[in-house]
């Protein structure tokens, strides 16, 4: 009867445990349905987490360029003082 008329069983599971929902209309439509929303709920976090890993390098990169800025005039000042020395 499913068949003919097009409805069925869903089963999903979510977090460990497994959820059947019965007597669904179009049950391989509503199987599609929960999967691509399942897919875009992981893209999304997969963006997020793509977004934060960028601005934490970010904010290295720019770390590093002050750094080397402060280690470079060091350096300098080091030189300048040992050619004042001798």
């Amino acid at each position: 009867m499913g068949n003919l008329f097009n409805y069925g069983y869903v089963y999903i599971t979510v977090g460990g445990s497994k959820l059947i929902f019965e007597d669904v209309r179009d049950p391989a439509g509503v199987q599609a349905d929960i999967n691509r929303r399942r897919e875009a709920r992981v893209a999304k976090k997969t963006q997020a987490a793509v977004a934060i890993e960028r601005e934490r390098m970010a904010d290295w990169l720019v770390a590093y360029h002050r750094n080397a800025e402060e280690f470079r005039t060091a350096e300098e000042e080091k030189r300048n003082h040992t050619n004042d020395a001798a």
